[in-house]
């Protein structure tokens, strides 16, 4: 993301941001940092409301649990769920965010499939969806996953999706 009015991204500074997205890092997630910050501000110039001090829900963070604390700090959220489908990974954010010494408590985590999060994630319950690594083809429920968004989102709240190019 570059600002066209200082040619610099916006979030360079962030501390987030540079800490978690070096090339090194979980196989160079920064290109979802990357896009996760522009979607933000496409949606904030268009006039899109965020909930300071809401709650985000972050689905199929996948091999970069990094998007969990940096839409966090983004988004200024209390708390942030996150939803896998692999049960490894969950485990695996796990341990990312007690390695930055970060709460459970403040980023909880599950194993679910992004078509039925019931279980899991209470209706009417989230300020912000951001779901930016999800691979959609033809066998997944893509309606499913649409009523659940419709689903979990507060009144007022306000999703922001990105697929894979090429992937979806």
């Amino acid at each position: 993301l570059i600002d066209k009015r200082t040619e610099k991204n916006p979030f360079v500074n962030s501390r987030t941001y540079q800490e978690f997205s070096r090339p090194d890092f979980a196989g160079g997630s920064g290109r979802s940092l990357d896009f996760i910050a522009e979607i933000s501000e496409f949606a904030r110039l268009g006039g899109v409301p965020f909930v300071d001090g809401g709650t985000g829900l972050v689905v199929g963070y996948g091999h970069a649990p990094e998007e969990l604390p940096f839409v966090r700090e983004l988004f200024q959220l209390r708390i942030v769920h996150g939803v896998d489908f692999i049960q490894e990974r969950v485990e695996r954010a796990r341990k990312f965010l007690e390695q930055k010494g970060l709460s459970q408590h403040d980023f909880p985590l599950h194993a679910a499939d992004m078509n039925h999060m019931k279980d899991d994630i209470q209706d009417d319950s989230i300020d912000l969806l951001v779901a930016v690594n999800v691979t959609i083809d033809e066998r997944d429920d893509i309606e499913g996953f649409a009523k659940e968004i419709l689903r979990v989102l507060s009144p007022g709240g306000v999703a922001l999706l990105g697929m894979p190019y090429g992937q979806s």
